[in-house]
């Protein structure tokens, strides 16, 4: 059977600041705790709403998964929502032209399958 991998993203608000999280009033980290988790393939110190994490918490490194580009390297802190590589993928995702969202998306799946 083939391996399969499964993502379940944890989607956060960043402040204007572009280093902190302000989903609640607890807080979740910054942005640099939430890269840093990511880069040492571990899971976060606490939950998006900054709680520990307590029954679902992994003891081990999970595999890592390379950049997928700028707005995605975006989503998780590697890269500032301000960087002109990631405004110019936002620009194709939400521009006019269908055919170069597309383009853009099937390129994106193409290159998660073949690093996941």
């Amino acid at each position: 059977m083939k391996k399969r991998r499964t993502i379940l993203p944890w989607l956060s608000r960043v402040a204007e600041d572009q280093t902190t999280l302000p989903n609640t009033n607890k807080g979740a980290g910054t942005v640099q705790d939430d890269a840093l988790a990511r880069i040492a393939c571990m899971p976060p110190k606490s939950t998006q709403s900054g709680k520990p994490i307590s029954n679902s918490y992994i003891p081990y490194k999970f595999p890592a998964c390379e950049s997928l580009g700028a707005l995605s390297d975006a989503l998780i802190g590697l890269r500032q929502w301000d960087a002109p590589e990631v405004i110019s993928e936002q620009e194709i995702l939400f521009g006019e032209d269908r055919s170069a969202v597309l383009d853009f998306i099937l390129a994106w799946r193409a290159k998660a399958y073949t690093d996941a």
